[in-house]
């Protein structure tokens, strides 16, 4: 039976995603951007390709890091006006939002010089390697801090173990399609075994998540706060969002796998449409995450 109290959280849970659209779009892109970068970075430090494909590959490593600027960005509309980042960063140590931000500053810096350098001329075949290292370990750092931002303890909803695993699943998901993308958007020959691999790692990523997102819900059911016996009965709809979200990703994944399959390799056409699709599923999910905001007292 559907109750007045039914209807006012559930107008609540949607108000209060819709306030946190920013966030919800920081959190699909950037990521996924940086989860891309350390798996490219991976395939260009070991892969045996020739010289041309690797510095095109070095030169298209501008679509994980522009992927993951689009989230930056997001996130300083979230804060007001973008001057207010300033003012975030003077909480870093303390503040889990100001260690989110300065590592998501940190990797596109890094990531951003070391895409610079594939255009030089000097070959610096020693330190080309070695900032290509540090920007994926700075990549690891934003995704750990991002997914660590929301352990919050006056926010019953999302102090839960279950939030920090579904944002590094995402990252997985959106990183091995967009990474997949990138190397089809070079048309090189590279590795269909990677590439292979890179599909593996998104179904593996997307099956694992739609545990994690049930688990966290059923979880929720069991949860109170202040004026709700169930935190779940804000966001009835998070099942939906699991169910679409998990439907479009798969969607994605077999989009991808039958590209792999006719040809060899992943077209472009085919890696833009399935990495389109998969930060679309990812961002239905962060939508009903951030409708599920409920703090002890509230």
């Amino acid at each position: 039976m559907i109750t007045l109290d039914t209807i006012i959280g559930v107008g609540s849970g949607i108000s209060h995603a819709l306030d946190q659209l920013s966030l919800a779009l920081f959190t699909t892109t950037a990521p996924s951007g940086s989860f891309a970068f350390i798996l490219l970075a991976i395939y260009l430090l070991f892969a045996k390709i020739d010289d041309q494909a690797r510095r095109r590959l070095d030169h298209y490593l501008v679509i994980p890091i522009a992927v993951a600027l689009v989230g930056l960005i997001a996130s300083t509309n979230h804060l007001g006006k973008p001057a207010n980042s300033l003012y975030v960063l003077t909480g870093v140590g303390r503040s889990p939002l100001s260690n989110e931000v300065l590592a998501s500053v940190v990797f596109a810096g890094c990531a951003w010089i070391r895409w610079l350098l594939g255009y030089s001329s000097r070959p610096m075949k020693r330190f080309k390697p070695l900032l290509l290292v540090v920007a994926a370990f700075s990549g690891v750092i934003q995704i750990w801090f991002t997914s660590s931002a929301y352990s919050i303890p006056t926010v019953v909803s999302w102090n839960l173990a279950f939030t920090q695993v579904n944002q590094v699943l995402a990252a997985a998901m959106g990183g091995s399609m967009l990474a997949a993308c990138t190397l089809a958007a070079t048309k090189d020959a590279h590795s269909r075994s990677f590439e292979k691999a890179l599909v593996a790692i998104a179904a593996a990523a997307c099956v694992a998540a739609i545990v994690s997102q049930s688990l966290q819900y059923i979880k929720m059911e069991t949860l109170s706060s202040g004026l709700l016996s169930s935190v779940a009965s804000i966001a009835p709809f998070y099942p939906i969002c699991i169910a679409v979200s998990g439907a479009i990703a798969f969607g994605s994944i077999v989009l991808c796998s039958l590209s792999l399959r006719k040809n060899d390799l992943v077209t472009r056409r085919s890696g833009i449409v399935s990495c389109a699709l998969m930060l679309g599923a990812i961002f239905i999910i962060r939508f009903g995450f951030y409708a599920l905001y409920t703090t002890a007292g509230i």
